[in-house]
């Protein structure tokens, strides 16, 4: 049966996934000789009960290929659980004399040439595969230069703020904010993508949202920004939000919050809020929104129109800065937010669906997140209108103030 043409269905809805795969994504030969999908490869014979091993991989290249292609049928079968281990997979086809990876993403993609209704999907699963081919191993010792230079200033801003002088620490708490955001920013841009993308960078703080949440002066940006957001989350109750306190360039989006709130189901809403509770990450896509299971239809609904008609980049990611709290545990203390804007037919940043690929940028942004939040709280204690308009709450108490120093 020849597949329909349609608008891709999102990862996320594995139900019509699977019904779509079912249909029309038919098992290759080489699968239908070796009976089911789980369990040892064994082939029928036309001999009454008599069965004979299937020993993979097989000589010839035609045998090859079609394992290659049952390997992909595996690796691309939306049920629950689905393979996540490359090694597993190899083992199980009998294909580990080959280069094992690329030669499954080459033949995922051909699935993909046929299946348009599966491209986010096989986007997503392919992403996974790259974590065995395309994983950094490099040290961007650029950006490392960087950092020294960040944590430098830092330095110099402390001791600018302690003789006094509050107008020009202030000016180099801002400045210092900005290059990290913008480094954290190049960071993230060379784990999850392939090219070089615009995007845009901020910094997310755990702030109390009850009973009184902000004191912006009104008809400032970030009043503004905290009523759109009131307006987007409103029916949720919650007693703390992340808010957006810094920028890597002109201020668009400070004084927007998302609430910390748990739904139903147990799971955050997705972004920043889910990754400040899993501390690894999370991304969102605005070709493949994730349901808000748990949620009120209504709050997704505004979340969804809000996604498709404001956000103008085309997915952000959130990673979580961690630091320990009593000595045993750690906690998050900020979030980092990098809107992106890939070119999807290239590079869409699929790799951030998986939380592997986000640990490793979130390992790797750190030090830049570690700078821009400092450089915050410098920025704080030079400024009582900013404290007085936004209480922070972090959580992690040795972290809510720079030692001497009130914010």
């Amino acid at each position: 049966m020849h597949p329909p043409v349609t608008d891709p269905i999102s990862s996320y809805r594995t139900e019509q996934l699977r019904v779509y795969f079912e249909r029309y994504v038919s098992r290759p030969l080489i699968g239908r000789l070796v009976g089911g999908a789980e369990g040892e490869p064994e082939v029928k014979t036309a001999l009454g009960p008599l069965s004979l091993a299937l020993k993979l991989p097989l000589v010839n290249r035609l045998a090859r290929d079609q394992a290659f292609r049952y390997a992909a049928w595996l690796w691309l079968r939306p049920n629950h659980p689905s393979w996540e281990d490359i090694d597993s997979l190899k083992a199980r086809v009998g294909l580990e004399k080959f280069a094992f990876a690329p030669g499954l993403k080459a033949v995922v993609l051909e699935y993909l040439r046929e299946h348009e209704a599966l491209r986010l999907w096989i986007e997503r699963r392919v992403a996974l595969i790259e974590l065995t081919t395309d994983a950094p191993t490099e040290s961007f010792e650029d950006l490392q230069h960087t950092a020294f230079a960040l944590r430098r200033e830092l330095f110099h801003a402390v001791t600018i703020l302690n003789r006094g002088d509050r107008t020009n620490a202030r000016a180099l708490a801002i400045q210092i904010a900005r290059s990290a955001l913008l480094g954290a920013g190049q960071v993230c841009m060379r784990v999850l993508g392939k090219n070089g993308c615009p995007f845009s960078v901020n910094l997310m703080l755990r702030t109390r949202l009850e009973p009184a949440a902000f004191h912006f002066k009104p008809g400032t940006l970030e009043s503004i920004n905290a009523q759109n957001a009131a307006a987007l989350w409103r029916g949720i109750q919650a007693k703390h939000a992340l808010i957006i306190a810094e920028e890597a360039g002109e201020p668009e989006h400070t004084g927007f919050w998302v609430p910390l709130k748990v739904g139903e189901n147990g799971d955050y809403l997705p972004g920043a809020s889910q990754a400040f509770n899993s501390m690894i990450g999370s991304a969102v896509f605005k070709n493949d929104l994730p349901p808000l299971d748990g949620f009120e239809k209504s709050v997704e609904d505004r979340w969804h129109g809000h996604m498709r008609a404001a956000f103008q980049e085309r997915l952000f990611v959130s990673l979580p800065l961690t630091a320990p709290s009593d000595g045993q545990t750690s906690r998050v203390v900020a979030i980092l937010n990098v809107n992106a804007e890939p070119d999807l037919a290239s590079d869409g940043w699929r790799r951030a669906y998986h939380n592997a690929w986000l640990a490793i940028a979130k390992d790797r942004v750190a030090q830049f997140v570690e700078a821009a939040f400092f450089a915050h709280l410098i920025k704080r204690a030079t400024d009582p209108s900013l404290r007085a308009a936004v209480t922070l709450e972090l959580g992690a108490t040795p972290w809510q103030s720079l030692p001497g120093l009130e914010t």
